[in-house]
């Protein structure tokens, strides 16, 4: 039996969220603080309805789904930042990389904010550096 955990992220921003999962090629649904989804684990063996949150293998196009419903879900929570629902069968890397991407997302707004560019390079062996600049 499946059982879904939790993630207190860093992340704040539902776009950073939604811009990272666009970079991946995943499907989303996001559920809007005025309406509500279901989260479920593992083929409906655990659920909790949720609100204001990122799904991502969303069945909204079963017609047996009564609300929308995810194996991965990103909610705000009332700390300010997003914490991650997921079931516990290999969801890391997907989880991994909207975290990575988010982080970048989150760098390049407040790089942006003060005054500064950000240049990433990437070599021969798939090395990223990021260079910082003063904005002309």
């Amino acid at each position: 039996m499946s059982k879904y955990k939790q993630i207190t992220t860093q992340i704040t921003e539902r776009n950073h969220i939604t811009q990272s999962l666009d970079e991946m090629g995943i499907p989303y649904h996001v559920v809007e603080a005025t309406e509500t989804a279901l989260y479920e684990a593992y083929f409906r063996q655990d659920s909790q309805t949720i609100t204001n949150a990122v799904l991502i293998k969303s069945y909204t196009d079963n017609p047996f789904a009564e609300i929308p419903f995810s194996d991965i879900a990103w909610v705000y929570d009332e700390n300010g930042s997003y914490k991650c629902l997921y079931d516990e069968h290999g969801q890391e890397d997907i989880i991994n990389g909207v975290a990575q991407r988010a982080a970048m997302l989150k760098l390049q707004d407040l790089a942006f904010a003060n005054g500064y560019d950000l240049n990433i390079v990437e070599d021969n062996q798939n090395v990223q550096r990021v260079l910082v600049g003063r904005q002309s």
